[in-house]
């Protein structure tokens, strides 16, 4: 399955409306409880467009975690196709296909709002390894900051293909998501099978023409640089990388 910037932006816009049809306003601040997923892309964008911000959290962590942190981010809205969570979750909710089905023809709604460079974009909470997660806001500017950063140091650029692999509730996910689309790169999103370390992973990435990857050194351990020739870019992250991973990584066309 496959989509086009055009479809994934006519997609969100048509989103932005329903998601203030169900009464979201500017500043306001929507939790996105989604698989890694073109839909899960579609609903920050959407959220975004319609002037307010997003907190991105992972469907697999247990009801216990998610509740206090969409208490903390004060939610308005929670956009999520999990069963468990629809069931169990008291939070005005709305899925994915309520937001396809509705409003209906947006040219007959109101303009959506115009977004200024201090508004809040999105909220990420810390791992909570020293006690309760704690949010960070991040305003619209920082955005196109770190995708100007990021097309350079990363070489990411409409030729590229950037591999979606982070949780949805770590920040890291924002530079393999909204980041490659701001350079007009793709995005090659695994699903729970290919995501597992050594073959898999490396035949999802071989497959999908993936150039560029943002893993932790413990899972580049795991996999064979020869499996993945295509690989241009690889950023060692979130853990201290040993140099033995960066020789075994690097060759003349791969940095």
């Amino acid at each position: 399955q496959s989509t086009t910037y055009c479809a994934l932006w006519a997609r969100a816009e048509h989103w932005a409306h329903a998601i203030r049809q169900n009464g979201v306003r500017q500043g306001d601040i929507v939790a996105v409880i989604l698989p890694r997923s073109a839909e899960a892309i579609t609903a920050q964008l959407a959220i975004l467009r319609a002037g307010a911000a997003f907190v991105s959290l992972d469907p697999e962590h247990p009801i216990g975690r998610l509740k206090p942190t969409l208490n903390a981010a004060d939610t308005c809205l929670v956009i999520t196709d999990d069963h468990q969570i629809l069931s169990s979750l008291d939070n005005p909710m709305v899925t994915p296909a309520a937001l396809d089905r509705g409003p209906g023809d947006t040219r007959m709604f109101s303009p959506l709002p115009v977004i200024r460079p201090d508004d809040l974009a999105y909220l990420v909470f810390t791992s909570g390894s020293t006690g309760q997660p704690k949010p960070v806001a991040i305003e619209h500017w920082g955005l196109p900051n770190l995708a100007l950063a990021h097309s350079k140091l990363f070489d990411l650029q409409p030729s590229k293909r950037m591999l979606n692999f982070a949780s949805p509730a770590f920040d890291a996910a924002i530079g393999e998501t909204l980041i490659p689309l701001a350079t007009g790169a793709a995005i090659a999103i695994p699903n729970a099978t290919e995501r597992q370390p050594g073959a898999p992973l490396e035949g999802f990435i071989d497959r999908a023409g993936v150039t560029t990857v943002t893993l932790v050194p413990s899972l580049l351990a795991a996999l064979d640089p020869t499996a993945v020739p295509g690989l241009s870019t690889v950023v060692a992250m979130g853990e201290a990388c040993p140099p033995g991973i960066i020789e075994r990584w690097h060759t003349p066309n791969r940095r």
